[in-house]
């Protein structure tokens, strides 16, 4: 987990979460803020088989800002989340906004097209396919 938060720019964003069960799928309960109010999502892991004794654990989870981007732009077997934008950070090519995830910032880049303004809510779709697990007490990667 050490390196993975400085390679990269912007670096991961790391989110500690719960895993756990929903409808026999194995996935993560992402807390987020929607109008100003906590708002929780479940959010299914594609290749879970190695997690399951893990299950009602907490885990962290490792998203890269390009990982949670605008909803037009991803598969949509993608599952979204749609959470307050507190600011933008425009890049050029890219907008950073900056959300929050379990009461922590995070960065998520999007079109500067489909960029929100600043207090207002937006839908991302987060790229499970590509998130990083690590144990919540060793950070090593699990996953």
């Amino acid at each position: 987990m050490y390196v993975a938060g400085f390679v990269g720019a912007p670096p991961m964003n790391f989110v500690e979460v719960d895993l756990v069960r929903q409808d026999a799928q194995l996935g993560v309960i992402l807390p987020a803020v929607l109008k100003g109010e906590p708002k929780n999502y479940f959010l299914p892991l594609p290749d879970s088989k190695q997690l399951e004794t893990r299950e009602n654990t907490k885990i962290i989870l490792g998203l890269r800002p390009e990982m949670i981007t605008h909803n037009a732009f991803t598969q949509s077997t993608n599952p979204e989340i749609e959470c307050d934008v507190d600011l933008l950070e425009p890049t050029g090519a890219d907008t950073l906004c900056l959300i929050r995830l379990a009461n922590h910032p995070a960065k998520a880049r999007v079109s500067p097209l489909f960029a929100c303004q600043p207090g207002e809510s937006m839908t991302f779709a987060i790229d499970m396919g590509r998130v990083c697990l690590f144990d919540g007490e060793s950070e090593e990667l699990i996953g």
